[in-house]
């Protein structure tokens, strides 16, 4: 699945852990962060598009990428802001 970053100015907020790590390896920007430590929703510019081929298992994406993304992610959702 061919995404571009660029396409949508559409800000969503994604609770979902491996959805926002997915959303970041492909090269979304990660606008911001709210919530407490541990309740953390991550602020994405991403097309609907892209969350549904998340939830419809079409992506594929690095697994190294991947688990990088996610654990910088996951060191973020306890750091406290």
């Amino acid at each position: 699945m061919k995404t571009d970053p660029k396409a949508s100015d559409i800000v969503r907020r994604i609770s979902d852990l491996q959805l926002a790590t997915t959303v970041r390896v492909l090269g979304y920007p990660l606008v911001g962060v709210e919530g407490p430590p541990h309740r953390r929703i991550f602020l994405f510019q991403v097309p609907e598009e892209v969350v549904l081929a998340y939830y419809s298992d079409e992506i594929q994406v690095s697994p190294r990428k991947l688990f990088g993304a996610y654990r910088d992610l996951r060191g973020l959702a306890v750091q406290t802001l």
